[in-house]
Parts: structure tokens; sequence; C-alpha cells
């Protein structure tokens, strides 16, 4: 899915680009999806979990403008909430993310 982006202006984008807390973490996992808007616009781009600081997270955040903003994905009502985690994997298939 990454090769429709050049990886110049990634580099680009990464350096003028603020960097929000929830970026700011390391042992994460990411994934990207088809938009579904249109096959014609980027990938959208979970970013999952790992550790800011001295906390893990367990949230998510999603971009679907290749990276220029980022908003916090919030569980449905009553959904089960998963556990912290860093230093994992995660994959999409058919519509569905899997952590491991």
């Amino acid at each position: 899915m990454f090769s429709d982006f050049r990886e110049r202006e990634l580099e680009q984008r990464a350096l003028s680009a603020p960097s929000p807390p929830h970026l700011r973490r390391q042992g994460h996992a990411a994934v990207t999806l088809p938009n579904p808007t249109s096959s014609d616009l980027p990938p959208v781009v979970l970013v999952l979990g790992g550790t800011y600081k001295d906390s893990m997270l367990n949230d998510v955040w999603r971009s679907d403008d290749g990276c220029r903003s980022w908003e916090r994905v919030e569980g449905a009502p009553g959904a089960e909430v998963w556990c912290p985690r860093m230093h994992f994997g995660c994959v999409a298939a058919k519509g569905t993310i899997y952590v491991c």
C-alpha cells in the first residue's frame, strides 16, 4: 500500500509536521486499510498502542489524508477495551484488524 507514496514526500511531511503527543511513542503497531471514500485517496493509517514516557497505551489514532491530520478513534459504547501493550503485531485482513 505504501508503494503509492513517494519516499521524499513522506520525508518532507515528517520534517514539516508538528509531532503531537500521540505520535511521540515507541513499541506501537501501525496498519493501513483501503480508503473507504475512494481508491484514488491515500489509505487509512491506524497507529495502535505502544508506550509514551512511562505509560503503556491502548489507544488508536487514525489518518485518512496521508498522515497530515490525526483523530483519536473511540470505541463503540459498551465495546470491550483492549489491554495496553507494546512491541506487538497487528494485521488487517478483509476489513478486520487482528492484534497479537
